[in-house]
């Protein structure tokens, strides 16, 4: 039927010039040449011996027939109309709808000599009979196919079976229309190399390569794995046998083989086997060094950004990583990993050479393609120049409106330019505005987080737009407009997700809460919507989603976001100035207040006690945790005041358990603490004022062994190699918070901090740090941590501040007086109303006392031997003091305590206008409640200068409902009880 398949032949060929497609599949003549052609090759009828007898196809116009039908994109794939499974009944359908187009046809000519105007759709109703009957003309060929197949040789009978290119034009067929069927598939792989190897034997004749670069990219296509392996395997051995070969491939047919290769082995289910990973590395290593070693001017754009996303997706030259693994990427285990490192070299330096020429040519994905392939095949600690120049003409392309551009072209995009530190503000502004052009709904979600993470990782400054989105700090009519391009990025981001958080994925949840964080833009809504996505919005909701998908870095960073968006209130106060309407907008209080407006007491506290929960059970007490997300989770406990014993605990056996492992010589990335790491978990566990026994003693072998004084004093220059200024101060405060000292460590420190011999010079110390000198509360922590060692006689020569502290250790641009609060220590030398009224109710009784007593520099030096600079400037508060008797009366609100979110949940505080500001009651009553680490360090370094130190807390004053007989009972009592 050589007509038929001409016909198909040159119709495919025609269908692909501008503007010929659509009118051709309309064409009522092309649906009755489509159900002649089934007519043609189904049975007339059927023998006693059950043969159909029908017109014969010879090989060549099957193969013919199938390719145009397939290369007209007419045939509907399997996911539109299931494979056929029976010949006969697929024959009768064939039939049936044959018949049925007839009709169609003949019934539309005759409206339209009734009617001359029918030019609607319903004019050509045969097209999606014509649609489902060519798929099931191929499905037909498919059953033809194995009795028609036979293993020969050339010149053996071969008038009707089907030669090497056939066979592959058959299976490129079959995947480009979505209908290939695994065992047929299978079949013919296993014919086309029996044939090759026979036809090799008695001709000597080479592969032609277009056959076998099809054949490869046909079965990745179709997702076929069924002789897959044995296809690699003999094209791999060919290449490598046969240099002439090789030379014989176009750029296209290098361009589909390892593309193939690339997509057949990265989405095939399980490991990979060793016969595969053989197979593709050889593939990959020659194919790689024809592209080196040949000129690539006739390299297409498609056929460039193919071959650097076949090397990146199979991870060739790579070595396996932790991160890769937990990405899912596949990385070729290679025998020559140096060999292979150079080859990638060359052929990356070859490929970006090209694409700088060609780019502008490229399609968007092709783009994307080559900006992802980059970051995961490039150092980016030695990248070249020409990788920025491939970035930078990337996002210069995609900025194009012309082109049309898809949610992941500009999420991978981004992520991939983050991913190699190309930082270009106009570019990722550029970028970012495509995305807002497109439609929200369609973006998938992690498009949408990508996005966001790369701006968020890439650093972009936002502006006013931030508080566009900060309905707890900013009354609903003075919410900025959004005008830039990344806050609205943000903005859908955030629609997005709370509209339909179940199809997030947890990393992609975490990553946009990160990255809102991140870049400093607050959203108060979507935080308390994706809390009650994870946890309910109520307590024993069964429709929560849980947190037991979270990855430990994912519960790390998601704590994190949470965190740090409460911590930011203090900038937003500062920035909106008096537009706040929230009272408290500074320190401890500010965190607190913002963090229970911003998404709830109870839920925040449950969703905390979630991430405790799952660190301790899913991830195995915290011991998968890396150091940092264990650091990390816990600082943000501390943070927003929520202390979870068993988590604490678990914690400091964690850090115990891996220090010691690490000092026995059990190196590794689980065991190996960073100074940050340890500063940090350390400063959370004191801030909770949580019991540590002796982790301090661990910590402080570690420490020498990490600067190298086990034998000699450290150097301030090897400790700042390990440590900022501000981390060894918090972990000075945290051992002073803990009462525990070790001196070595103590000596490590201070050497850190204030330099030993010759280096304890403000100057000396100032160039070793590279900065302008300790910041305020830097210097407070000194002195607290020096009067907490003369509490514990650590104190002396080597241990002591300089005669002149702070003078000129204070960084200059920082002033040092009154105005001064350590957030660390929460000082406040302000009078609340609460304190006010507490002081009435004394004064009633006719206790002596004043108010906000301060003990200076100059105090500590006079009268307790400091050694200070003899100014007036505060180290200690007292709310309530009678100086002569030393008695401290200290009224201890909200900021002074912790929350023991393990022993039960607090119900919900209440809002209240207090002057046009919001102010948070705190529904508070001492069950949960536990003094926190800088309040009770206050406490005890006021009773080591002998002072009686009395605490009211303030939900045992509010629970007088302001009866003052009550009240003056209430301080009768106190003073009774502890004097």
């Amino acid at each position: 039927m050589v007509n038929f398949s001409t016909a198909f032949h040159r119709l495919a060929r025609h269908s692909l010039q501008p503007n010929a497609r659509a009118p051709l599949l309309k064409d009522p003549r092309f649906a009755l040449l489509v159900a002649a052609l089934a007519e043609s090759m189904i049975p007339s009828s059927v023998s006693e011996t059950g043969e159909p007898r029908r017109v014969q196809f010879k090989s060549r116009e099957l193969s013919n027939t199938a390719w145009g039908l397939a290369k007209l994109r007419v045939v509907p794939p399997a996911s539109a109309l299931p494979l056929q499974t029976s010949e006969a009944d697929t024959a009768k359908a064939m039939a049936d709808i044959a018949l049925e187009i007839r009709k169609l046809i003949l019934e539309s000519a005759k409206a339209r000599q009734t009617n001359k105007d029918v030019q609607d759709s319903s004019s050509t109703p045969w097209v999606p009979l014509v649609s489902k009957l060519s798929g099931m003309i191929l499905d037909y060929v498919r059953f033809q196919a194995p009795r028609t197949i036979t293993s020969q040789a050339p010149g053996e009978n071969s008038q009707n079976g089907f030669q090497q290119q056939e066979v592959a034009n058959l299976l490129w067929a079959w995947a480009t229309s979505g209908r290939g069927e695994e065992a047929v598939f299978g079949e013919l792989i296993a014919l086309l190399i029996e044939n090759q190897k026979k036809q090799h034997e008695i001709t000597g004749e080479g592969l032609t390569p277009q056959e076998w670069s099809n054949s490869i990219w046909a079965t990745a296509t179709a997702g076929i794995y069924c002789n897959h392996d044995k296809l690699l395997e003999f094209v791999a051995t060919s290449l490598e046998e046969d240099r002439d070969f090789v030379a014989r491939f176009k750029p296209q047919e290098i361009s589909n083989t390892l593309w193939g290769v690339a997509t057949l082995l990265s989405k095939k289910q399980g490991a990979l086997t060793d016969s595969e990973q053989s197979a593709a590395l050889r593939i990959e290593r020659v194919l790689a060094k024809a592209v080196v070693e040949r000129s690539l001017a006739d390299f297409k754009t498609q056929e460039v950004t193919n071959m650097i996303w076949s090397l990146a997706t199979l991870g060739f030259g790579l070595e396996p990583s932790e991160e890769q693994e937990m990405n899912n990427y596949v990385v070729l285990i290679s025998d020559d990993l140096k060999g292979d490192q150079a080859l990638l070299k060359l052929t990356i330096d070859a490929l970006i050479a090209r694409s700088l020429e060609i780019l502008p040519l490229a399609k968007p994905q092709e783009l994307n393609n080559v900006a992802w392939s980059l970051a995961r095949l490039v150092d980016v600690e030695r990248k070249s120049a020409d990788v920025d120049k491939v970035l930078w003409t990337v996002g210069k392309e995609l900025s194009d409106p012309r082109k049309i551009v898809a949610p992941q072209d500009i999420g991978t995009t981004l992520w991939s330019f983050a991913t190699l530190s190309f930082i270009d503000t106009r570019i990722y502004r550029a970028v970012a505005s495509r995305l807002v052009q497109l439609n929200a709904e369609k973006c998938k979600p992690q498009e949408l987080s990508n996005t966001l993470w790369a701006v968020a990782t890439a650093e972009m400054e936002v502006f006013e737009d931030r508080d566009a989105f900060d309905t707890t700090i900013l009354h609903g009519s003075r919410l900025p407009e959004v005008n830039d391009p990344i806050v609205k990025c943000f903005g859908i981001a955030a629609l997005e997700l709370m509209r339909r958080p179940e199809q997030f994925k947890t990393q992609e949840i975490k990553d946009t809460l990160w990255s809102f964080s991140k870049v400093g833009i607050r959203h108060p809504r979507l935080f308390q919507s994706v809390a009650e996505h994870l946890v309910g919005a109520t307590e024993g909701a069964t429709s929560a989603r849980g947190l037991h998908d979270f990855s430990p870095q994912g519960i790390g960073n998601l704590a994190w976001a949470f965190a740090r968006q409460a911590q930011m209130c203090e900038d937003a106060a500062l920035r909106l100035k008096g537009s706040s309407v929230i009272a408290n907008t500074n320190g401890r209080l500010a965190v607190y207040t913002t963090s229970y407006f911003d998404v709830g007491e109870n839920l925040l506290q449950r969703l905390f006690l979630s991430i405790a929960e799952t660190g301790i059970n899913a991830h195995k007490g915290l011991s998968i945790l890396k150091p940092q997300d264990l650091s990390n989770t816990a600082w943000t406990f501390a943070i927003l005041g929520l202390r979870h014993e068993a988590f604490a605990q678990a914690a400091i056996q964690q850090l115990k358990a891996r220090l010691d492992a690490c000092l026995r010589g059990q190196v590794s990335s689980w065991s190996r603490f960073k100074g940050q790491e340890i500063a940090n978990l350390l400063w959370a566990l004191a801030t909770l004022n949580v019991p540590v026994g002796d982790l301090v003693d661990t910590v402080s072998a570690y420490i020498e062994t990490m600067v190298g004084a086990n034998d000699t004093p450290a150097k301030a220059a090897v400790v700042a190699t390990h440590f900022k200024r501000q981390e060894l101060a918090n972990i000075a405060w945290s051992c002073a918070v803990f009462g525990t000292f070790s001196k070595s460590l103590m000596l490590i420190l201070y050497s850190g901090l204030l330099g030993r011999g010759s280096d304890r010079d403000p100057q000396r110390m100032n160039e070793i740090y590279g900065d302008g000198g300790l910041q305020s509360q830097e210097v407070m922590t000194l002195i607290y941590v020096q009067l907490a060692l003369a509490q514990k006689g650590f104190a002396g020569d080597d241990l002591s501040l300089p005669p002149d502290f702070p003078g000129e250790w204070q960084n200059g641009s920082e002033g040092f007086g009154r105005t001064e609060t350590d957030k660390s220590m929460d000082l406040s030398l302000t009078t609340s109303s609460l304190q006010q009224i507490v002081s009435d109710a004394f004064n009633r009784i006719g206790f002596d006392h004043c108010q906000e007593h301060v003990i200076s520099m100059k105090d500590l030096s006079e009268e307790y031997g400091i050694s200070l600079l003899e100014k007036q400037s505060e180290v200690l508060s007292i709310d309530i003091a009678n100086v002569k008797a030393r008695i401290a009366i200290e009224v201890d609100g909200p900021a002074h305590y912790v929350c023991q979110i393990d022993q039960g949940l607090e119900e919900d505080g209440y809002a209240k206008l207090s002057r046009g500001k919001l102010e948070y009651q705190f529904r508070w009553n001492g069950k949960i409640q536990r003094v926190n680490g800088p309040t009770a360090l206050k406490h005890r370094l006021l009773e080591a200068l002998g002072w009686k130190v009395i605490s009211i807390p303030f939900w045992e004053w509010s629970g007088l409902d302001g009866d003052m007989g009550a009240e003056d009972d209430y301080c009768r009592r106190l003073l009774e009880s502890h004097l």
